[in-house]
């Protein structure tokens, strides 16, 4: 447990020493995908926006369903998962193709690479963060008042940093290798998105069985969002479920960690 607290320690220093590399290199990755248009970050947000604007209509207006659980609209319940979900997914497929998109940056030995899958996960933020502003409203005007327990957003976003870093660094050394990882990963990722809880609810499967989706590691900030925003839950009201979900993120993170220092030395003759 010390040791892995020295690692995330170590962890964050390094973050605060190379700020205005990782700044730099982020928004130059905003300006690589995105600024090459007319129109601009316009295309950042728009498919994301239209996304939550058609399944408003879609759900408030056309199809009237209720499988959410409790009374929540189904819309609103539904995007709490969505937002959580989009997140996740950009920041695992932008870490698993990092080191071959920066493979340029690999030859050079002064560069540190440990970063570079961290700026895949921090573009990643940026969009998530204005889409969450955008959510937070939507949430207050359908009648959810804010409240102290907003404050635990952060908390879970830690969590899921540190599981997103550690994926970063194992999926985008094993591609450096391994070519085919970004292919299974983005088969993997649309699999994984039917097998969560976000457009059904997990009272929907026998008690039993309740503890595959407990399972799955993305589903904590999914569930995080919607027991925030619409449950007004407590984190620790759910503690052996926090306890397993940052069991996860610290494992993933720490054996990401070693991977990468495993295979670091060897991405130049690769790549």
């Amino acid at each position: 447990m010390i040791q892995h607290i020295q690692h995330f320690g170590l962890f964050i220093n390094r973050i605060v020493q190379q700020r205005y590399v990782i700044q730099q290199m982020v928004r130059r990755d905003f300006q690589v995908r995105y600024l090459g248009s007319y129109l601009g970050l316009f295309w950042a947000f728009a498919q994301p926006l239209v996304m939550l604007a058609v399944i408003y209509f879609a759900f408030s207006y056309g199809l009237r369903l209720n499988l959410a659980s409790g009374e929540y609209p189904f819309a609103l319940w539904l995007v709490c998962g969505l937002v959580p979900w989009q997140f996740m997914q950009e920041a695992i497929g932008g870490g698993t193709d990092s080191l071959l998109a920066y493979s340029y940056l690999i030859r050079k030995t002064a560069f540190s690479r440990g970063i570079i899958p961290l700026i895949k996960v921090f573009t990643s933020l940026i969009l998530h963060l204005v889409l969450l502003l955008l959510l937070l409203i939507w949430v207050w005007a359908a009648g959810f008042a804010p409240g102290w327990h907003w404050l635990q957003l952060p908390y879970y976003l830690l969590a899921s940093f540190l599981m997103l870093s550690g994926l970063g660094w194992l999926l985008g050394s094993l591609s450096v290798f391994v070519r085919d990882i970004g292919l299974a990963v983005k088969l993997g990722l649309g699999l994984l998105f039917w097998l969560t809880p976000i457009f059904w609810s997990p009272e929907m499967i026998a008690s039993e069985w309740r503890f595959l989706i407990w399972a799955n590691p993305l589903y904590f900030l999914v569930q995080g969002y919607r027991s925030v925003l619409l449950e007004g839950m407590w984190f620790w009201e759910i503690p052996v479920y926090q306890a397993y979900s940052w069991g996860i993120s610290t494992f993933m993170f720490v054996a990401g960690a070693m991977v990468f220092r495993r295979l670091r030395p060897h991405f130049a003759d690769m790549l």
